[in-house]
């Protein structure tokens, strides 16, 4: 079995990013989980549609393991992947759109204030 390309890409992104482009990645993939599970309902498609909810809850609960417990921002953060996750089992129960929108919109805001905390660091070098 030969090894997809775009497979062997992706790895060496992650092989090679640093933890900030890490949690970027992250919140990248719950983003796009998001957005394909929208999609999804829309079609009717319920089973893709939980599939999707259920690798953005993934990708949440590894957000929250990368926090250092001992910081108040974390808390902050937790409290808000907390409320994501509630969101999401939420729209996973009901097959609801609106709940995933929410969840949608509070991660697309951290994912963009991360992203420009990294750049504001990467100019700083």
């Amino acid at each position: 079995m030969k090894n997809n390309p775009y497979q062997q890409y992706k790895q060496t992104q992650i092989n090679t990013a640093s933890p900030g482009e890490l949690v970027l990645m992250l919140y990248n993939g719950a983003i796009k989980n998001l957005n394909q599970s929208i999609n999804f309902l829309e079609q009717d498609n319920k089973e893709e549609f939980r599939l999707k909810i259920e690798k953005t809850q993934d990708i949440v609960v590894e957000l929250t393991s990368t926090l250092k417990q001992d910081e108040e921002i974390s808390k902050n953060f937790a409290s808000l992947y907390q409320f994501v996750i509630n969101r999401l089992i939420k729209a996973h129960a009901s097959l609801s759109k609106e709940p995933v929108e929410e969840a949608l919109k509070i991660l697309t805001d951290m994912r963009d204030t991360w992203k420009e905390m990294l750049t504001k660091l990467n100019e700083e070098k």
